[in-house]
């Protein structure tokens, strides 16, 4: 049997002839690569290139080109994904401490007796202006309702919530 000249090549020498390719593969990718790691990935996917070519159906170097290409491409969209589904776990779970931490915040005996003297209404605004800080527009935006509406349970509710002995004590302490 006769061995082709790519068989006869060592990786090192595969290396030494590609190594520009690789680096034009980054640069293109715009893979800005301090680590070194992306260059280790590429050269992975040399190797693999390497071992499976058919001179038959390709030139080596469009099929090293092609895999390695391919290879890095794969690697950035799953690192993107993973990147993704880490900012969303971060963002919920921000948001489930800022719902804990804010209803930590108001005295557990004082929240409850305001709820008691304010309708379900009335509370929906206190609970979202005072409570969490949110702008009318967005209570008004959660409750279906308009603007006005959210002013003027917000009117009521300071009313009530000023002519209660209980409430209106707390604050003067």
């Amino acid at each position: 049997m006769r061995r082709t000249m790519i068989d006869e090549m060592k990786f090192d020498d595969v290396v030494d002839q590609h190594k520009g390719m690789i680096y034009h593969i980054l640069h293109r990718l715009h893979i800005k690569d301090t680590e070194g790691d992306y260059y280790q990935e590429a050269l992975i996917a040399l190797w693999q290139a390497w071992n499976t070519h058919d001179a038959a159906k390709s030139k080596l170097s469009t099929h090293i080109y092609y895999t390695v290409h391919k290879h890095l491409l794969t690697l950035i969209r799953t690192q993107n994904r993973k990147s993704s589904h880490q900012k969303a776990y971060i963002e919920e779970t921000k948001q489930t401490l800022n719902e804990n931490e804010e209803s930590t915040l108001f005295d557990p005996y004082l929240q409850q007796e305001i709820e008691s003297i304010l309708t379900e209404k009335q509370y929906a605004w206190f609970k979202g202006v005072i409570m969490n800080g949110q702008p009318l527009q967005a209570i008004a935006a959660k409750e279906n309702t308009t603007l006005e509406a959210v002013k003027n349970w917000g009117k009521a509710a300071k009313k009530k919530l000023r002519s209660n002995r209980e409430v209106k004590g707390y604050f003067s302490q």
